[in-house]
């Protein structure tokens, strides 16, 4: 477990991948990706990221306000390059804690984490240019905004871009 201010982050579990599959479910036009449409897939996708305790490649960390011991969302740490020290992170904020600040604590969170235990030094994002909250999140949290990807994204409105955002470890103020 890894504490960040006033949240804890923990590797997820099997047991919170209904919460996760919730999210999804309502959460999924403001992603990248497409929404799983059931819980045997939702444990697949799950159980297929990389399992390796000392080297994983793919980190799901469940987040946790202590406080209420209740989950309010998750960071996602993907293809961890550890000759380069870098990955790609996501994050996901359950409905009902949107609006409070708690995405921004969630993302400053991940990316110590990515920079305090796995010895990052370069954290990547992308984020769709309609979802004006994460990027409010990932600026708030250290990332700066490298570029876009225009049309790169089919949603049910049509394509949308997806911004390009990095965090470099130097520019982390501590």
């Amino acid at each position: 477990m890894y504490k960040s201010k006033d949240l804890l982050f923990k590797k997820a579990e099997l047991d919170e991948v209904m919460s996760f599959k919730a999210l999804k479910d309502e959460s999924w036009t403001m992603t990248h990706q497409k929404s799983i449409l059931n819980m045997s897939d939702q444990v697949s996708w799950f159980e297929s990221f990389d399992k390796d305790p000392h080297c994983p490649k793919n980190l799901i960390l469940s987040v946790f306000d202590p406080k209420e011991n209740e989950l309010v969302g998750c960071y996602k740490i993907l293809h961890i390059d550890y000759i380069s020290r870098s990955a790609d992170v996501g994050w996901d904020l359950l409905e009902d804690y949107r609006g409070k600040g708690i995405g921004k604590r969630i993302v400053a969170g991940g990316a110590n984490f990515c920079f305090d235990i796995l010895s990052l030094r370069r954290l990547n994002a992308e984020i769709l240019d309609t979802n004006i909250p994460s990027q409010k999140c990932a600026e708030a949290a250290g990332f700066i905004l490298e570029g876009t990807k225009r049309e790169a994204v089919h949603k049910p409105d049509g394509f949308v871009g997806s911004q390009i955002w990095g965090f470099l470890i130097s520019e982390r103020k501590v």
